[in-house]
């Protein structure tokens, strides 16, 4: 967690992926790692029609990829007209802002260039994109995770220079029925994470991998009326990967010891994100967190 912690989805977001608790910050903190180290979007990729702040820098940001197949609608004809559009300094007439668009096509040519011939004939996606739909080859339900995880797969095994890759699952504001709905989601995530790692066994790609689970805030301790928890504070943060040293950090939260019916934060998250930068990322943590902070000695 972090101190003084904010309840409202929006604002708590964008504290997770700014790294930056006490003042709205429009960069996301891996944002920062990429303008430090260089601004090429094919080194950040976000599986997702959008962006999100953690992969938006000052210079620029990652790239946004749909699951499945990358190409441009019209054929070679409009490929061709989009890249003679986008060439050389196509905007800059037009001050900061239109460099920036014509930044910004050049960029969706290099992923699509970069990314289309690895991603063509993915099945990703093809076994249904809702929690509910799609079944494997042996029966086991496929969800939206799964094919995210498929797309950054696909393009670890292809060779892509990408260096972090962003996945979501939704559906985690259990304000009632929460037993039956959390289960449902966690089982997700452990399937799509176990998915993921077994999909690179006898690869040794998958060697350099390492997964951080987190999301915006943890719940209350107590339940509500609804058989559902409300918004709280502290919450647990996973890390996945064979560089992982397994075991728990920091001190097991009480259940009697709260503030004000919420749990007590043992770690602060920016030591996590320190943690990533400096044994994954090989940048110094301060360089993108604005003050140094105690790595967690997990990695």
């Amino acid at each position: 967690g972090y101190p003084n912690p904010n309840r409202s989805h929006f604002r708590s977001m964008d504290i997770w992926q700014s790294a930056v608790p006490d003042s709205y910050e429009a960069t996301g903190w891996l944002g920062r790692w990429h303008d430090a180290t260089g601004p090429d979007p094919l080194r950040m990729v976000n599986i997702g029609a959008s962006l999100p702040r953690t992969m938006i820098g000052t210079k620029g940001g990652g790239a946004a990829l749909p699951n499945g197949q990358l190409t441009l609608p019209g054929g070679a004809g409009v490929s061709n007209a989009f890249a003679e559009l986008h060439r050389g300094g196509a905007g800059a007439e037009l001050g900061g802002w239109g460099a920036r668009i014509g930044a910004a096509g050049a960029d969706l040519l290099r992923v699509q260039q970069a990314f289309g011939p690895i991603l063509a004939g993915s099945a990703a996606g093809a076994g249904g994109t809702s929690l509910e739909g799609g079944a494997t080859a042996n029966g086991e339900n496929r969800t939206e995770l799964d094919d995210q995880f498929d797309q950054v797969a696909k393009l670890i095994k292809g060779g892509a220079p990408t260096r972090a890759y962003g996945v979501s699952l939704g559906g985690f504001d259990t304000h009632a029925t929460e037993r039956d709905q959390h289960l449902r989601l966690l089982k997700a995530v452990d399937q799509g994470i176990t998915r993921f790692f077994a999909g690179f066994e006898g690869d040794a790609r998958g060697d350099g991998v390492t997964v951080l689970v987190h999301s915006e805030f943890g719940r209350r301790v107590g339940a509500n009326s609804s058989n559902g928890t409300d918004h709280g504070t502290a919450a647990p943060v996973l890390v996945i990967g064979p560089s992982v040293k397994g075991g728990y950090y920091g001190d097991a939260p009480s259940l009697t010891d709260l503030d004000q019916g919420d749990l007590k934060f043992t770690t602060d998250f920016r030591s996590i994100y320190a943690s990533i930068l400096s044994s994954v990322l090989g940048l110094d943590p301060a360089a993108v967190l604005g003050k140094s902070f105690v790595p967690v000695p997990f990695l």
